[in-house]
């Protein structure tokens, strides 16, 4: 017979988790402000990792997903404290309406990216009475040993998959009447 004894009750809600692992995956879209133009960040490797070179491409459009040419922009680039880890501004787009940053990480952690449009085709937007601008959340990512630890775990999981096996058949060979081997 089990007896259960109640020893202590719950004293409240658990504590909330700090933050969600999320890492965004390129490429990025955002509407500016007033929903002017859509704005595109893709990079290079995927993984931002530190120490790394991260090749950075903005690509602007109008607010109907028209490609934008001679797009004159500033982009800048902080880490979670606000200081700026690079800055380019006055920066144009080449003839495919692309601008391309290559950018080396020295740190783990969150990192904002802010594109400023401040021409298309050579007129101010909104005549020069709002700023235009769109900001993105990426993430550099600590590099860790994945495939080392990937390929030890698939060795020892065939080893003693192996192993596994052979104790069976000797076993069946023995329950059979076989000599063991």
């Amino acid at each position: 017979m089990f007896r259960f004894e109640l020893l202590d009750t719950g004293t409240g809600q658990p504590p909330v988790p700090e933050g969600e692992a999320f890492v965004p995956t390129p490429p990025l879209s955002q509407t500016t402000g007033r929903g002017t133009y859509i704005v595109k960040l893709d990079w290079s490797p995927e993984a931002i990792e530190p120490g790394q070179q991260v090749t950075f491409e903005v690509t602007f459009e109008d607010n109907t997903g028209f490609p934008l040419n001679r797009v004159n922009y500033d982009l800048i680039v902080q880490n979670a404290n606000g200081s700026t880890i690079e800055e380019f501004t006055v920066q144009n787009t080449d003839a495919t309406g692309t601008g391309t940053h290559q950018i080396i990480f020295e740190n783990a952690g969150s990192i904002s990216v802010a594109v400023v449009i401040n021409t298309v085709e050579g007129r101010q937007p909104g005549g020069g009475q709002f700023i235009e601008r769109a900001d993105f959340n990426v993430v550099a990512v600590p590099e860790f040993p994945m495939g080392g630890i990937t390929t030890t775990t698939i060795i020892s999981a065939t080893a003693i998959g192996l192993v596994v096996i052979v104790l069976r058949l000797k076993a069946n060979r023995n329950a059979q009447g076989y000599p063991v081997m």
